[in-house]
């Protein structure tokens, strides 16, 4: 009995330290490599700790503490997360807020939304619309779009209102629709391609006859340009792919081109390898790359047993450029390249391994990536959450995701929800 309690205070006592240690660190990549730790450490008998803590700031540290407390998920952390929501600095509560919301506590999203209006700063706004972001939820659908709506409208900063239009187009209510085609169509909106984007991506034939018609015009800014093409890509509908081809050939802005290249490969379009093989030798090195980028997309059979070769048995560069090209392709042996490098000691390839896999939304990556949370070098824990995010958020865009939560929490949560 007495050694237990000896283990209690000794976790207690390490708990307290991480926290103090948090307190006095100097830039977030500390706080960060500190967090992971006090992550690890912590156990459901540290919520009345992390609550004390919590009470005294300063937010940056709170707001950190407020996400451990929301792990635990007991009906202590539950109270003590409402009554952070309650007071203090907008930011720590609109953390809370977000934090009850991701714990399908029903008090979350209304003290969200009345935040909203209240928030001043770039950093309040931005933690608000943290606390949204996700179309997971039918609850509260129209609301959180008439609350989105009402914020871009007065927002003036466009990162800020770009934010909101994430959150706008993951919502399922039928006014969501509304408010993208009033952007969409507003000459003055610069998010109107971006709003036009997300109607494609719900299948609306009249913003895709509108997105193609812009960019064969060439009226659309690089960004812009990058969103019509993903959202197009992700429609699937293969009609418009003789226009993209027709618009590869005669445009001349190479953002443009390149952006095609990609598209096309990854919508499989056969009938662009000629004009793809043409490409691969163009003057602009932009275009000739990301046009034999394409060609490995889809690779013949010739192309392929190279690419399996070289996979394992090429140099560290030659294998990784090899099996990112074969996981492009969903085949096993560019796993295979990459965990060759991922067990290796070099951090550099491990890393460039480790981003391989991120641009992979496929199961068998997570599954590769979930080990590395806990790896010993920095770089490669960071860039594998990283990867993970963008992972899950396209495998699961309509399921809770948080993406700062610790290691053990994430891969529960991925136990929970791995495709069979």
């Amino acid at each position: 009995m007495i050694a237990l309690l000896l283990l209690a205070l000794a976790a207690r006592d390490e708990a307290a330290d991480l926290i103090a240690k948090l307190r006095a660190a100097s830039d977030v990549n500390q706080r960060y490599q500190i967090t992971n730790q006090l992550t690890a450490a912590l156990k459901p008998t540290h919520v009345p700790l992390l609550v004390k803590e919590a009470e005294t700031g300063p937010t940056p540290v709170r707001v950190i503490l407020i996400r451990e407390l929301a792990r635990f998920r007991t009906k202590d952390a539950v109270a003590a997360l409402k009554s952070l929501s309650q007071k203090y600095d907008l930011v720590s509560r609109a953390e809370a807020a977000g934090q009850l919301r991701w714990l399908d506590d029903e008090t979350g999203l209304p003290l969200l939304l009345a935040l909203l209006p209240k928030a001043q700063t770039p950093e309040e706004k931005r933690a608000i619309l943290n606390g949204l972001f996700g179309g997971f939820n039918a609850e509260g659908g129209a609301d959180i779009v008439r609350a989105i709506a009402k914020f871009m409208e007065q927002e003036k900063a466009e990162e800020l209102r770009r934010e909101a239009l994430q959150i706008l187009g993951y919502q399922k209510d039928p006014s969501a629709f509304l408010v993208l085609k009033k952007i969409s169509t507003d000459p003055y909106d610069v998010l109107k391609f971006e709003a036009l984007g997300q109607l494609i991506r719900r299948g609306d034939d009249d913003a895709l006859a509108q997105g193609l018609k812009s960019l064969e015009n060439e009226t659309v800014p690089t960004q812009g340009v990058f969103h019509l093409l993903n959202a197009i890509e992700n429609s699937g509908k293969r009609t418009v792919l003789p226009r993209l081809r027709e618009l590869l050939e005669k445009s001349t802005d190479r953002s443009l081109r390149t952006a095609l290249v990609s598209t096309l490969a990854s919508m499989k379009d056969d009938k662009s390898i000629p004009l793809l093989s043409k490409l691969s030798e163009d003057a602009d090195a932009s275009i000739s790359r990301a046009a034999l980028d394409g060609i490995i997309k889809m690779a013949g059979k010739g192309q392929l047993e190279l690419l399996r070769k070289v996979a394992t048995e090429g140099d560290s560069v030659k294998r990784l450029e090899a099996a990112a090209a074969l996981l492009q392709l969903d085949l096993r042996e560019g796993y295979d390249g990459v965990k060759a490098e991922l067990a290796g000691d070099k951090t550099y390839y491990r890393v460039a391994a480790v981003m391989a896999l991120g641009k992979v939304r496929r199961k068998e990556s997570v599954d590769l990536l979930l080990p590395l949370l806990d790896d010993a070098e920095e770089n490669v824990r960071r860039q594998a959450r990283t990867a993970i995010q963008s992972a899950l958020s396209a495998l699961f865009p309509y399921l809770k995701f948080d993406a700062n939560a610790g290691a053990d929490k994430i891969r529960a949560w991925w136990e929970k929800n791995r495709p069979k």
